[in-house]
This record gives C-alpha cells, sequence and structure tokens, in this order.
C-alpha cells in the first residue's frame, strides 16, 4: 500500500537506501517537494543532495526527471539506485538511438515507475522520444 509525507519518504530511505533518517535540512526540502512545491537545497558535495530529488520522485505517483549537467555523477545515480532496485535509467548525449528507444518504450509502458513495492498505481507520465530531457528515473 502507498501512503503520502514524510513517512513514507522515511520508509524508503530505511528499505530502499538503507538509512535510519535524513540529514540536515533533507526532511524540509523533502517535505516541500512532497507538498508541491518548489525549494532549494544548498549543501556540500556528499550532503545528500541526491536524495532531495530522488525519494519525492519515488514516494510521488509518476515520472521524477532530473535534468543534470553532471553526467558521470548522474551516470554513477542511476547505477546505485538501479543496485537498489529503483527503476533508474540515464540519457544523455552518449545515449544511443536504439538505446534511447528502448528506455522511452519502458517509460512509456511504466516499467520505469519506481520500486515495484511503490508501482502499485502502474501510473508514469511519458515525455515523447526525442524530447531534450537528459536524465530520467
Amino acid at each position: 500500500m502507498r501512503h503520502d509525507g514524510l513517512d513514507a519518504a522515511r520508509d524508503l530511505l530505511r528499505n530502499t537506501f538503507g538509512h535510519t533518517d535524513f540529514r540536515g535540512q533533507q526532511a524540509g526540502v523533502i517535505g516541500e517537494v512532497l507538498a508541491g512545491r518548489s525549494a532549494i537545497a544548498v549543501s556540500p558535495t556528499g550532503g545528500g543532495k541526491s536524495l532531495c530529488y530522488q525519494i519525492p520522485s519515488l514516494v510521488r505517483p509518476g515520472l521524477g526527471l532530473v535534468v543534470s549537467p553532471l553526467i558521470a555523477l548522474m551516470a554513477d545515480q542511476v547505477s546505485a539506485l538501479q543496485q537498489s532496485g529503483v527503476a533508474a535509467e540515464n540519457l544523455d548525449s552518449k545515449t544511443s538511438l536504439d538505446t534511447r528507444g528502448d528506455i522511452w518504450r519502458r517509460i512509456e509502458e511504466g516499467s520505469c515507475s519506481g520500486p515495484k513495492a511503490l508501482s502499485g498505481d502502474g501510473g508514469s507520465r511519458s515525455f515523447p522520444p526525442g524530447s531534450e530531457q537528459k536524465e530520467a528515473r
């Protein structure tokens, strides 16, 4: 069963990422995003900014889309998410057309909508092939 809010975010933090609780401003930022409001997170390298967009993308219905110029960092994060059982994908300028097509097909089918335990609604939003988004989960 899917539940909303910071309780669901904390459950996901423990069960998917293996952390017992949020650090610093993470809970506040994630709470704002889960409430549908804009938020900004400024913290040092390694301060946990990635969880501020990864967790809301997994708790909220639909597709979480992250646009970043940091291709190597995003590739590492997507790999780590996949190892944790999260349906994550990386689309960047080096992704072949065949692979792009395969990723967009899976997005449209809903198979890139998050961990199996969280995707019970089956919903996803899709973006047309060839659009300019750089990375998608």
